[in-house]
């Protein structure tokens, strides 16, 4: 009896521990070499019984068991090398620059640094091919990564030269992975979510300085320079992030790159919270194998100097039909037109859909031939109680509805030439919003706040003192500038 108890009690746990699975999102951060729990807060269910913390310091040696800071590996090759089980943990030295290259399939595992100072600087070190570099390449899922800053130093300044290193991190067939409190620059993108990943979340990372991966005389093949890309994945987001400088220059484009882009058929994934700036669009939208990307949002940013900002092709090298590209509640700033383009939203080919594009509660600031929508878009464009200052040769190629409204910049912003872009009291755009529903997302503004009914136009509910959402140093320049 007793041996019949004792084998049913060895079952279940074998079970219970084989058919274990990866929650999401909610671990606790690894402080000591102790098991860490990875858990879904109300479930009950069993991990492995052996899970490990390992430590990586440039101090260290590989020969170390990396089970403590006092006895740590030395490389990323020996990371590598050493076997991972759901619920381990592999932090690096902050201070430090780490040289390598990951390669893993386990799913369930923290990524991140230990000690103070800067963040771990990860450069990567490889033989692989030309356009196949990639500092981390995954294909688990529940993946819990923060606090790096991976980069190429070397990286050539010259924006014509193709980035050394192809992407940052790379996830494939992974869903529910966090990326939080990175640091790209210097690559060719810094996070790529591919081939069905699905609800992974970005958060506060910046993309900064980034490069093409391809740009070479062949025709209609140029890619990279973006902070993130997505490809034939759904349901992912990026919040709270920076970019700055994501293009370079293109020998079939002109310049090419930006902020984020959708490949394939991809869905329902938003960029929201987020500061763009100076960079070469905001989400292009395009595919290999033609599909459906519909529902994409951009919601509560700031856009900066961006130019076009959405383009999409149902025709060409790279057909996809857009449907209902959502902009919502976006401060949109171009003055410059860096980029030579002359539309912020651009497509092209038959497009099925009765709306491409859909504007609602934006702001835009647009002066010196940078238009709205190509003129012959708009039909296709559903714009609703947006804000416009449209001067000196800009257009916004329709005529306004009723709710849209022509504002003073100087009486709608606080300060401008700080880019703090809240409302004044008197602003004209205060309460000039639509609230908007049909979506599972309920919004705040980019103060944190709860949103007004009706709701302003621009990024925030409120008006007045700002309250600062982003971090002040990225890759050691100071950014506070842009936190208003």
């Amino acid at each position: 009896m007793k041996r019949s108890l004792l084998l049913i009690l060895c079952t279940i746990l074998f079970f219970g521990i084989a058919f274990n699975y990866a929650p999401e999102k909610k671990y606790i951060k690894p402080e000591s070499s102790e098991r860490t729990q990875l858990f879904n807060e109300g479930d009950f269910f069993l991990v492995p019984l052996v899970t490990h913390h390992y430590y990586v310091d440039t101090s260290g040696s590989d020969s170390n068991n990396g089970l403590s800071p006092a006895a740590p590996f030395k490389t990323m090759a020996k990371v590598q090398s050493t076997t991972l089980v759901s619920g381990d943990s592999v932090t690096f030295k902050c201070g430090q620059t780490f040289n390598g290259k990951i390669n893993k399939s386990t799913s369930g595992i923290y990524w991140g640094s230990y000690g103070t100072g800067a963040k771990p600087i990860i450069v990567y070190s490889g033989s692989d091919p030309l356009y196949d570099r990639n500092t981390f390449y995954f294909t688990g899922s529940n993946l819990f990564i923060e606090n790096l800053n991976v980069t190429y130093p070397s990286q050539s300044p010259d924006r014509h030269i193709e980035a050394y290193v192809t992407i940052g991190i790379k996830i494939e067939t992974g869903d529910n992975n966090t990326i939080q409190y990175c640091d790209f620059s210097l690559i060719g993108t810094g996070v790529f979510v591919n081939d069905g990943s699905n609800n992974n979340y970005i958060y506060q990372c910046s993309f900064t300085d980034m490069r093409t991966i391809r740009n070479d005389p062949g025709a209609d093949n140029d890619y990279g320079a973006n902070g993130c890309l997505w490809g034939n994945s759904n349901n992912n987001t990026v919040s709270h992030c920076f970019f700055d400088s994501c293009w370079a220059y293109s020998q079939d484009y002109g310049v090419d790159g930006g902020a984020c882009e959708s490949y394939g058929a991809c869905s329902n994934n938003k960029i929201i919270y987020c500061y763009i700036n100076y960079s070469n669009g905001v989400m292009e939208i395009g595919s290999g194998t033609a599909g459906t990307a519909a529902d994409n949002m951009v919601a509560y940013c700031k856009i900066i100097n961006c130019s076009e900002l959405t383009y999409t092709s149902a025709s060409g090298g790279f057909p996809v039909q857009c449907k209902n590209m959502q902009y919502y509640n976006n401060v949109i700033i171009d003055t410059a037109g860096v980029f030579g383009f002359g539309a912020c939203f651009n497509y092209a080919g038959s497009e099925t859909s009765d709306t491409v594009f859909n504007l609602k509660n934006n702001i835009f600031f647009l002066k010196g031939g940078i238009d709205v929508v190509a003129n012959s878009d708009t039909l296709k464009t559903l714009h609703q109680n947006n804000s416009y200052s449209v001067s000196s040769g800009s257009s916004t190629n329709y005529h306004l509805v009723p709710g849209e409204i022509n504002v003073s910049i100087p009486a709608t912003f606080v300060n401008i030439a700080t880019y703090d872009f809240h409302l004044k009291s008197t602003a004209t755009s205060k309460g000039a919003g639509q609230t908007i529903t049909g979506s599972a997302w309920t919004p705040i503004d980019l103060d944190g706040r709860s949103i007004g009914v009706p709701p302003n136009n621009g990024v925030y509910g409120s008006i007045g003192a700002n309250t600062v959402i982003f971090p002040a140093n990225v890759n050691g320049v100071n950014y506070g500038w842009y936190r208003n």
